[in-house]
């Protein structure tokens, strides 16, 4: 019984997601970046090499990933400068 408690625990545990280190930052996707910023998904996809960002996925369709701490900076500029 011991074993099997231990099997799920490894299983349960493997799911959770690990605890973010001082320098390590959230990455969001392309519907939650465009809500930070304020403006629709194909436009995200437009600007993202204006915002850190990784492909996660096949080359061709992969999913983007953006990184939140970039665009929350990037809002705060841009309604500095409107």
């Amino acid at each position: 019984m011991s074993l099997l408690a231990d099997m799920i625990a490894d299983r349960i545990m493997a799911r959770i997601p690990a605890k973010k280190e001082a320098g390590e930052d959230e990455y969001v996707t392309t519907a939650e970046a465009a809500h930070i910023l304020g403006i629709s998904e194909n436009y995200m996809r437009a600007l993202r090499h204006n915002y850190p960002h990784i492909k996660r996925g096949n080359e061709k369709q992969g999913h983007l990933l953006f990184q939140k701490s970039a665009l929350v900076k990037g809002k705060s500029l841009n309604s500095v400068t409107k």
